[in-house]
């Protein structure tokens, strides 16, 4: 629901910036990054852990007015699951996730060579591709919020440096058949480091 809801309101206000002056015109900017998916895992009952995983992530960034941009972030990962009972650790398998999220950011210094900004928005996650236990059950998609910050260091032309740092909440049941297994937390904080370039 939240996630549809800001999805919605992107739409709406990219409509409204179409019809912005020349001068006001968004800005579309592409940027390829390194990420690295640090999993808060948690799990009712206890036992479960994600492993941490870097990958490479493309993002969209669409700008509007000075102060504002939308950015859309695509990629997909692959985590393992362990499950951990007394001393004894056994791996469930991995289980890929395509994870997209959308936050609208407000930028503090649109004109700088240097640009912070923060951002909040929705993430929706999809579970797929899975291995060993875990092939054999089922994992909810995950609708939830994420928050951000970062900011883009201008590099000269039309390149930028990027630095980003968000924490999303993501939360899926580990269903066998119609059982609930478990309520497993994953809350990543997700570390980017890339390029981009605006168009």
């Amino acid at each position: 629901f939240m996630f549809r809801r800001v999805l919605g309101a992107a739409v709406a206000l990219i409509a409204l910036s179409a019809t912005a002056s020349a001068q006001d015109a968004p800005l579309w900017q592409i940027r390829g990054r390194g990420l690295f998916i640090l999993p808060q895992a948690s799990s009712t009952p206890t036992g479960l852990d994600v492993k941490v995983n870097p990958v490479a992530e493309i993002d969209i960034t669409r700008y509007f007015g000075r102060n504002f941009a939308f950015e859309l972030v695509l990629g997909t990962s692959s985590h393992e699951v362990t499950s951990t009972t007394g001393n004894t650790t056994t791996s469930l398998g991995s289980a890929a996730i395509l994870p997209p999220t959308l936050t609208l950011q407000y930028r503090f210094l649109p004109e700088g060579k240097f640009q912070p900004y923060v951002g909040a928005g929705g993430n929706m996650t999809i579970f797929y591709d899975k291995t060993g236990s875990l092939a054999d059950l089922d994992l909810s998609t995950s609708i939830g919020y994420a928050f951000q910050g970062g900011a883009d260091i201008e590099l000269g032309g039309s390149a930028w440096f990027n630095l980003d740092v968000k924490y999303v909440g993501l939360n899926t049941d580990v269903k066998s058949g119609s059982t609930k297994a478990y309520d497993l937390k994953i809350n990543p904080l997700l570390i980017a480091v890339g390029v981009g370039i605006r168009l």
